[in-house]
């Protein structure tokens, strides 16, 4: 058998089991199955139709859609109108479902398409008001005249969703999906493509760390910060120098951001009503709650990215080079959809969120660019002393919570209708309010108001130089991310500009080691006016770099630049070790010889753990002190394997590595927290510090782990990763541990584990470039990875390529020879080359004629 048909075989079982699940045996089951239009198996259309459509009569001249052998859409279009309804049409017939989920979170009613088991991450929506912050956005760029163009795209895009709706509806090539909840998708709206970035916003920057961290101060006094670096974070490597740095208002000769100081008002009511489909069985409840438990948990994960940029002057063109991997959670299908646009005002190539009408990374006929997240504090907590319930003191006075309800239309797919459910949200002075163990907190968040990433993205889109890419930054108030970027004319820049909060009345917190001041990392005392946010940090005067005289940036979520001009933006980033990493391989390697494609490549596929090796060696040398322990052979296997660490899959020795670090992290933080929950806060940098003054004999670190804990705890971690290992191998044989067998990837889909891509090796570790941070580690399943590069880039500005690895294809279909065909070249490290401007041989496979 082929892989496609091993594949295709699994894949129906999967789907039968999901019917017989779904249908009661009293109801006519294969009359059920078999309708062409509304059964379940109806829904199995494989790839995209081919042949002649009609434009809608407002849209001007025509487009044709090319796919190449690996289904990525190609669009030629005579306008910009017409190649972006293809556009819409096209990312509809691939991914229509995906893009109903992620609208609806983004717009909080996610329970109008799933019922009951949505609607509590409607509630987290409704308290943040991101439907009204959607709605004003829209309004204003329909309302003012300069971003004529975004309306006239997203109009467009709009139109060709709901082309390509009525046509599924029409021809029963309605998604599979649908078919298992019992409802119609309802039409798409504009407001819908900008809910889009609200998600990705929640999936990187809406954290509460802060109230995490407050329990630990709870705990164990502020002490427990300045110990453990928490936010001075010393250990960490900054991005870049303050030295190299000039200000982003010399390179853009901008003043500042665009202000419009819009006003939000309330939206009640949802945007969308729900529709039944007529099936002939009653949907599951239990597979509906397993698509909304999968769609968060997806929504959780953020491990994330990389990113660098090279000058000509270091690479064998004589041309820029970029990279870029952007690590989130690996789904079936996954987030991103590939696509090449020439229209007469845009030449794309990069990959898209369904959903969004614009290339979010990727490049055009003269720019590329690339992001990660930044990872500083956009969230800030603020609690009260309450008067009662519905009252709190604030500056000495008593003010009353202003409440509201927002309304949800909930799903019921068994009555096949909805219900309206009322979301109540209280709001104070600073911001609306939230439960967190039993304490209300205010929350102030970036994403909460207008952030206007379409107008940045349509800019970026279309710039023709670095200056432009980074000009276009004036347009965004998300959540800053890191972005690189490069021109064909050989300038590169590194810029992690954004909306940075300015808190006024910011309290000093005494510790023995001296005052710090609290610039959010902690809740403020609201009551006091604490920490108040007046606006954002000034653009035009944060640094960045432009064309840095060692000819190369790279970046990888730790701090953006040193404390000299990056004080108080942020404590919350990640590990230095990929950032490490990168910048060693891109030194070596260019003081070796210039630097090509190939070159990228392998250092976004390197596989060295500078992580696991510093807390791998500082484990063996705790353990050492024992003197008496029995685990002696492990010991030796861990030190040899931290001599070289490499996180091969056809190696066995990372296998002990990664499981001994695994648990060990967790019991280092739980004997910290009081419990493993929150588990994901922990950096390994915490703990390296924490073992280097154990190993020094440091008095401090004595308060949270008694003489003999630390020996204690490095010594159970390393049995129970032997036990693991011999139970899951079923062998004691180290050598039978192949790593390869017990991490990896399989990306699953929300219906079921079933119709995901299958089971790849996954090389690579939580700290490697090629990030494969396990998600659990258990006796039964291994250490499954599911999140890690959501998809490789590479843009050499000497040509017109773009080389891409995908972990998934472009269509969300399970039977289409596009769903994940794309897969296995990625677990193999393999890239697939897309080109600005090219046209696939083969001709049209869809062609739109305008009226």
């Amino acid at each position: 058998m082929t892989q496609w048909a091993r594949s295709g075989a699994t894949v129906v079982s999967a789907l039968l089991t999901i019917i017989l699940l779904s249908v009661p045996l009293v109801n006519p089951l294969a009359a059920s199955l078999l309708d062409p239009k509304n059964g379940i198996i109806g829904g199995l259309g494989l790839d995209p139709p081919s042949g002649e459509l009609s434009l809608p009569e407002d849209i001007p001249g025509e487009a044709k859609v090319y796919f190449d052998d690996e289904g990525v859409p190609y669009i030629h279009a005579s306008s910009d109108e017409a190649a972006f309804y293809a556009a819409g049409w096209v990312h509809a017939s691939l991914r229509l479902f995906q893009m109903d989920v992620f609208r609806r979170v983004g717009l909080g009613e996610l329970s109008g398409l799933v019922g009951e088991a949505g609607l509590e991450a409607d509630r987290r929506a409704a308290i943040l008001g991101l439907r009204s912050v959607v709605d004003a956005e829209w309004r204003h760029i329909q309302n003012n005249p300069e971003f004529g163009e975004i309306v006239r795209i997203v109009e467009a895009y709009t139109a060709g969703v709901n082309g390509y709706i009525s046509y599924a509806l029409k021809t029963g090539r309605l998604p599979v999906e649908y078919r298992v909840l019992g409802v119609k998708p309802s039409p798409w709206l504009p407001q819908d493509t900008l809910a889009m970035a609200k998600v990705l916003a929640l999936m990187l920057s809406y954290s509460e760390d802060d109230l995490i961290l407050d329990r630990l101060v709870r705990k164990w006094g502020p002490e427990v910060i300045a110990d453990f670096d928490i936010v001075g974070r010393s250990l960490n490597m900054p991005h870049a120098s303050c030295d190299m740095a000039v200000d982003w208002g010399d390179v853009t000769g901008l003043e500042g951001p665009y202000n419009p100081l819009l006003s939000v008002e309330e939206r009640r009511e949802p945007l969308h009503e729900s529709e039944p489909l007529d099936l002939g069985y009653n949907p599951d409840p239990e597979i509906i709650a397993a698509v909304v438990d999968r769609v968060l948990y997806m929504l959780s994960w953020n491990a994330a990215s990389n990113n660098w940029v090279v000058s000509g002057s270091l690479t064998v063109s004589g041309n820029p080079l970029l990279a870029n991997d952007p690590h989130l959670s690996l789904t079936a299908p996954g987030i991103w959809l590939p696509i090449v646009i020439s229209s007469p005002s845009y030449s794309l190539a990069g990959v898209t969120i369904p959903g969004v009408p614009l290339v979010v990374i990727g490049r055009n006929s003269h720019v590329a660019w690339g992001f990660t997240n930044v990872g500083s504090d956009f969230t800030d907590f603020y609690r009260y002393q309450w008067v009662d319930e519905n009252r709190y003191f604030y500056k000495g006075r008593i003010f009353g919570v202003e409440k509201s309800s927002i309304e949800a239309y909930v799903w019921d797919p068994l009555a096949r209708s909805y219900r309206v459910q009322e979301i109540s949200v209280a709001r104070t002075i600073h911001g609306p309010v939230i439960e967190w163990q039993g304490e209300k907190f205010a929350v102030s968040y970036t994403s909460a108001r207008p952030t206007f990433e379409m107008i940045f993205l349509w800019l970026l889109n279309k710039a023709s130089s670095v200056r432009d890419a980074l000009s276009a930054q004036r347009y965004f108030y998300g959540p800053p991310q890191n972005m690189v970027v490069a021109d064909s004319a050989g300038n590169i820049a590194y810029s992690p500009v954004g909306a940075y909060p300015e808190r006024a009345t910011l309290p000093t917190i005494e510790t023995g080691y001296g005052p710090i001041v609290n610039t959010g990392f902690l809740p403020f005392d609201g009551s006091a006016g604490e920490g108040e946010w007046r606006g954002f940090k000034p653009y035009s005067s944060l640094p960045v770099l432009f064309n840095p005289p060692q000819g190369f940036v790279a970046t990888a979520n730790s701090k953006p630049f040193e404390d000299g001009c990056w004080d108080g933006l942020g404590w919350d980033y990640a590990d230095r070790f990929r950032t490490e990493r990168i910048y060693t391989l891109l030194q070596e390697r260019s003081a070796e010889e210039p630097l090509d494609a190939g070159d990228m490549r392998d250092i976004q596929l390197d596989v060295e753990d500078l992580g696991l090796k510093t807390l791998v060696s500082l484990m063996v040398r705790v353990a050492s002190g024992d003197g008496g322990h029995v685990l002696e052979r492990y010991m030796d296997m861990l030190a040899e394997w931290a001599e070289n660490p490499q996180m091969n899959v056809d190696d066995y020795k990372p296998t002990l590595a990664l499981l001994a670090s695994w648990y060990f992290a967790r019991d280092f933080w739980e004997s910290l927290y009081g419990s493993e929950e929150h588990w994901r806060f922990i950096k390994l940098e915490y703990a390296e510090k924490a073992l280097k003054a154990y190993l020094r004999g440091e008095d401090w670190v004595f308060n949270y782990f008694p003489e003999g804990t630390l020996e204690g705890m490095v010594n159970r971690s390393v049995e129970r990763a032997v036990k693991t290992s011999e139970t899951f191998f079923a062998s004691p044989n180290p050598e039978a541990w192949v790593y390869g067998e017990m991490h990896y990837y399989n990306p699953e889909h929300l219906l079921s584990e079933a119709l995901g891509f299958g089971e790849c090796p996954a090389p690579g570790g939580p700290f490697t470039v090629n990030v494969a941070p396990p998600s659990s580690v258990s006796e039964t399943r291994g250490a499954p990875v599911e999140a890690g590069p959501s998809v490789r880039l590479i843009a050499d500005l000497s040509t017109t390529m773009l080389y891409m690895s995908l972990p998934g294809g472009s269509s969300g279909v399970p039977l289409s020879s596009f769903y994940d065909n794309l897969y296995w070249g990625y677990c193999r490290g393999e890239y697939h080359i897309l080109t600005v401007g090219g046209e696939p041989p083969g001709g049209a496979k869809i062609v739109f004629r305008g009226g």
